[in-house]
C-alpha cells in the first residue's frame, strides 16, 4: 500500500511538473504574442501620425501642397488653401502662397 502511494505521489508530481511546464512555454508564447501586438500597435500610430501631418488641415483628405508667406506653414491643399485669407494655424494673414508637390 505504502508504495503504491509513492508511485501515486511521483505520477502526480511529473504530471504537475507537466502541467508547469505546458503553463510556462504558453505564458512565453503569449508575451512575445503581446509585445508583436505592441510593436504593431507602434508601427500603426507612427503612420497614422505620418498620414495625419501630411494631409489637409481643413478638408483632411488631400495632402499637403501649399506654404503660406509670412508664416511659412504647411498646412492645406490647393484646393483648400484657395479660400483662406489667414492661416489656419496662426490666423497671420496670407501675404503670399507657394505651391509645391512633396516626393
Amino acid at each position: 500500500v505504502e508504495r503504491e502511494r509513492e508511485a501515486e505521489l511521483e505520477r502526480l508530481a511529473l504530471a504537475l511538473q507537466s502541467a508547469e511546464r505546458s503553463q510556462l512555454e504558453e505564458a512565453g508564447r503569449l508575451e512575445q504574442e503581446l509585445e508583436e501586438g505592441r510593436q504593431l500597435t507602434s508601427e500603426l500610430e507612427a503612420m497614422r501620425r505620418v498620414r495625419e501631418e501630411s494631409t489637409c488641415c481643413i478638408c483632411m483628405e488631400a495632402p499637403r501642397q501649399v506654404l503660406f508667406l509670412p508664416c511659412r506653414h504647411v498646412c492645406c491643399c490647393e484646393s483648400c488653401s484657395h479660400q483662406l485669407e489667414r492661416c489656419p494655424v496662426d490666423r497671420t494673414l496670407i501675404s503670399e502662397q507657394i505651391r509645391f508637390t512633396m516626393a
